[in-house]
């Protein structure tokens, strides 16, 4: 079994280019896609506090993403040949980095990544106030973080 990693910042086209990627060697290899979204820890705000939460997340918790890192790493190990991990925050655990034979990082720049994000958005699914809260939380603070590097 190999397993590949491919990450990069949200809105940077890595399932994409995970699904491209596994069509080209699936004529001659079994391919499994795993996505991290798939693992996300859902929780219900009204049930549940979020320091509730925190207790019953056996990694270090970050509310912007609830990973369910135990999982994942099993779903990786159960499956034969060739497989393809695709998430913005794979590299996030450490050990989850370490299953990794091939880690791949999708870069992108930052408006073409706004602008892809801005694509999968449902009208009706959010309003302004939320996504400019996203927008300064998460890419606004990248971009600082990159800037200070």
């Amino acid at each position: 079994m190999r397993v590949f990693a491919i990450t990069g910042p949200i809105g940077s086209s890595i399932k994409k280019f995970s699904q491209q990627f596994a069509d080209k060697i699936a004529e001659k290899i079994e391919v499994t896609i795993i996505d991290e979204s798939n693992f996300l820890v859902l929780t219900n705000d009204d049930d549940q506090k979020d320091d509730e939460v925190t207790k019953l997340i056996p990694v270090e918790y970050n509310k912007n993403r609830p990973i369910d890192y135990a999982r994942l790493k099993e779903a990786i190990s159960s499956q034969p040949g060739i497989v393809i991990v695709s998430g913005n925050y794979l590299f996030a655990d450490e050990s989850l980095r370490a299953l990794f034979d091939v880690k791949v990082f999708v870069s992108a720049e930052g408006d073409t990544c706004l602008a892809n994000y801005l694509k999968t958005i449902k009208p009706t699914a959010t309003t302004v106030e939320p996504l400019l809260g996203f927008l300064r939380r998460i890419l606004k603070s990248k971009m600082i973080n990159k800037l200070t590097l």
